[in-house]
């Protein structure tokens, strides 16, 4: 009978203390757990998870899930409110997200407006789609020495495609922009290194 007393407040204690655990759970440790759910799939752990966080990543998850319809009926309206809750908390990649969104709806001012807040975080795929934009008179005026701007600074932020950009730019000049021999063979350098960097990364082919 005292075994059975014992046992039965042994496991009322662990779950009390259990309780208290998941209660005292950080905004940080919902949203590592969240993201773990999502990369395994499990959606409906990650979207009970990631709604007790209010992390910037964990909202922009949670919209990209409602964007998709993953664990939940996919819903533009939804996750569009959801960004725009990130890009708040200056997310990048939620502004960066919004920019791409409103760019498809025509709305280029606000297309504009959020790129430019996520450049501004040195988000790098905000600054080669505004470079791009720019470099080709994509929903802007083409102005490549603003492009090339924009490249630079994604070069900077370590996107390979902007180093490829201004090296052809440099090599050939454009409108604004004079050629530069000097400029481009120090961006073709920095590619042929990374091209060099991600070969050895890659497994041997036998």
């Amino acid at each position: 009978m005292r075994k059975i007393v014992f046992f039965t407040v042994f496991f009322i204690l662990i779950a009390i203390a259990s309780y208290f655990l998941k209660e005292k759970m950080t905004p940080e440790d919902y949203f590592s757990a969240g993201l773990e759910a999502y990369t395994e799939k499990n959606y409906a752990r990650a979207l009970r998870l990631l709604k007790k966080s209010d992390r910037p990543e964990a909202v922009f998850t949670l919209g990209a899930m409602h964007f998709a319809g993953k664990g939940v009926p996919e819903n533009r309206e939804t996750a569009l409110s959801l960004y725009k809750k990130a890009a708040d908390l200056n997310y990048a990649p939620a502004l960066t997200t919004l920019g791409i969104l409103y760019a498809e709806e025509k709305n280029f001012d606000k297309a504009m407006s959020c790129l430019e807040k996520a450049a501004a975080l040195n988000d790098g795929d905000a600054l080669i789609l505004l470079a791009k934009w720019y470099q080709n008179g994509i929903n802007v005026e083409r102005n490549y020495p603003k492009a090339v701007e924009y490249y630079e600074a994604a070069a900077k932020a370590g996107v390979l495609d902007a180093e490829t950009a201004l090296y052809i730019i440099y090599s050939n000049g454009k409108k604004g922009v004079p050629r530069n021999l000097y400029k481009a063979m120090r961006h073709r350098a920095k590619v042929e290194k990374q091209n060099e960097q991600l070969k050895k990364l890659r497994p041997s082919e036998k």
